[in-house]
């Protein structure tokens, strides 16, 4: 009896195929929508989750706040980790790193600069589940000439994996590097990523006692995910006492100033932790919702689309129903026949949305920065959601229809007298209204958007970034300057300057500064040369720009405005004395 049906239900898509195809690619594409965004939604939550203990692993955060202004960072002080894993026992390991800057190494006559290395505690190894290929991490960062590469280093310097014992010669201190493990690729889902890893004993200051400056991020395994709830409380207390030895804390406090120790969890990273000194760009869990929510409202558009088209081809088929009744067909028949069509069309609609989402992954991977692939754990977490819509989309299609034909009698069904009644049927018409409403929010929330992206393109951001270019360790050379100076004798060059910080991001060094009698206030600091202001166009609207001729500007500073307010110097800036670092 089924395969009857389903014969019969084949039929029918092949004989109005017009309207068969306009309602499976229209479902189609709506579900495929809907699985490319809950694609990248799952890759999004599972961000760390490759760490066996990733429930157990904590960041160390600090909090500080200075001259009322209240930063996080994503870093704590050098001695941290050591104190806290001999001071409390709820934390089984402790451990620090600290992405390495301009380093090249040697392959042949050849200079080669790797971008993601990191310096990291031995006992890192023991914290992260990293995939050891060759050797093993017991002791493989416990000498200062050890070092820790990923495949694709060892592929890249040496053409194979087992790389073990051979040696890596870092170019700027010509010092050689016993390979001890090879680890595999990490995972992109991890917010950080690194090819080789370094001794921090082979850091300078990796050693530093002093609790009041940030330089590592660092981490702490609990014994117990819950751990962390009798751990928070105890940190004032024991910062504070590592403090009164490095700074006057109570009249650091007095001020309404303070620092502080902070726990996130390694899941939160991703999605929750947008702080300063963070390894990597993180992402922010509100695109969650909101993609979410996108994917959601295609996906009910599709839904509603394909009700009201099926519906809209059931309420033609009243003489066809009737006349099924006269041959004596049950309404559990008529019932059968009409989710048995609906069924196979959604059916087809799902196989045309899996092609359509294997066919534009590699566009959506692009627009969405991702490589994000069809495996057997994310069809895991999508087809359940699919074949529950799946599910209620051919029971709504299919239901609805078959009950409200079959229950005429079958002469009123001949003479056609229903049909006027169910095409103007109120399901159908609220229907229309929410699939208007929804296609109207997307519009709308597409048009804001674009004109967001149009204002972010045309903000002026307070300096000139077209045509500028930006080449990356010069400070590396022995004289930066003669790099510049060749730079401006080519043509096209209309200005060059050196600097160690960029406007558009990179590492900071942040102080204090303040005027007298005015409280102080946490500033970034860029060292630049004379060229800089020039260069990137900036606008002056007090004093002069740095000079050359001048012996005593090793001394000056330029501020900006928001700066000059905040520490009320304003209306008046120009030969005001400024205290950075309490010097």
């Amino acid at each position: 009896m089924v395969r009857y049906y389903f014969r019969y239900a084949l039929r029918n898509v092949v004989k109005n195929q017009g309207f068969a195809l306009l309602n499976i690619i229209g479902f189609g594409l709506g579900l495929a929508a809907f699985m490319l965004i809950m694609l990248f939604v799952y890759d999004e939550l599972s961000y760390d989750r490759f760490n066996e203990n990733h429930t157990r692993i904590y960041r160390v955060d600090s909090e500080l706040k200075y001259g009322g202004v209240e930063t996080s960072f994503a870093i704590t002080a050098p001695p941290v980790a050591a104190a806290m894993k001999a001071g409390f026992p709820e934390i089984e390991q402790a451990a620090r790193m600290s992405p390495a800057m301009n380093l090249r190494f040697r392959k042949g006559d050849e200079i080669i600069r790797e971008d993601r290395v990191m310096y990291a505690d031995q006992s890192l190894l023991d914290i992260f589940s990293f995939q050891v290929l060759h050797g093993e991490t017991r002791g493989s960062l416990s000498r200062p000439e050890s070092i820790v590469i990923t495949s694709t280093i060892a592929k890249k310097y040496f053409n194979t994996t087992d790389v073990v014992g051979k040696t890596l010669t870092l170019q700027n201190d010509t010092s050689e590097h016993l390979i001890t493990t090879v680890i595999a690729d990490m995972p992109e889902q991890s917010h950080f990523h690194a090819d080789l890893f370094l001794p921090l004993s082979f850091l300078p200051g990796a050693d530093d006692t002093g609790f009041n400056h940030f330089n590592y991020t660092t981490y702490a395994l609990l014994r117990d995910p819950e751990a962390a709830t009798a751990l928070l409380p105890k940190l004032p207390a024991f910062l504070n006492s590592h403090l009164n030895s490095d700074m006057n804390v109570k009249a650091f406090e007095k001020g309404g100033n303070y620092i502080r120790l902070a726990l996130t969890p390694l899941d939160d990273i991703h999605l929750y932790s947008n702080k300063q000194r963070e390894l990597e760009a993180n992402s922010d869990v509100n695109y969650i919702y909101i993609f979410s929510a996108i994917a959601f409202l295609i996906l009910l558009l599709a839904c509603i689309n394909f009700t009201n088209l099926f519906t809209a081809r059931s309420a033609n088929r009243g003489k066809e129903v009737g006349v099924r009744k006269v041959l004596g067909s049950l309404r559990s028949s008529i019932l059968l026949q009409f989710l048995m069509e609906s069924l196979v069309m959604t059916g087809i609609s799902v196989v045309v949305a899996l092609m359509l989402s294997v066919t534009l992954l590699p566009a959506f991977n692009a627009l969405a920065g991702k490589q994000l692939k069809l495996t057997a754990d994310t069809l895991l977490y999508i087809i359940p959601f699919v074949l529950f819509i799946t599910l209620f989309v051919t029971l709504l299609a299919g239901i609805y229809p078959a009950f409200y034909l079959s229950a005429f009698k079958p002469v009123k069904v001949l003479r056609g007298n229903l049909a006027a009644g169910f095409k103007s049927s109120s399901l159908r018409s609220v229907l229309v209204v929410v699939q208007f409403f929804i296609a109207t929010l997307l519009v709308a929330s597409t048009l804001v958007m674009l004109h967001q992206l149009r204002y972010i393109k045309n903000k002026n951001i307070g300096f000139n970034r077209q045509q500028v270019v930006v080449i990356k360790n010069a400070g590396a050379m022995e004289d930066p300057t003669l790099l510049k100076e060749e730079v401006k004798r080519l043509s096209g060059v209309v200005s060059a300057s050196l600097s160690g910080y960029l406007p558009t991001g990179g590492a900071r060094w942040r102080n204090s500064i303040s005027t007298s009698g005015s409280e102080g206030l946490l500033a970034e600091f860029w060292s630049v040369d004379a060229d800089y202001i020039t260069t990137l166009q900036m606008k002056m609207t007090a004093g002069r720009n740095f000079s050359n001729e001048l012996a005593t500007d090793s001394a000056s500073i330029i501020v900006n405005r928001a700066a000059a307010d905040k520490l009320g110097i304003g209306a008046d800036p120009l030969t005001k004395k400024i205290i950075a670092g309490g010097r």
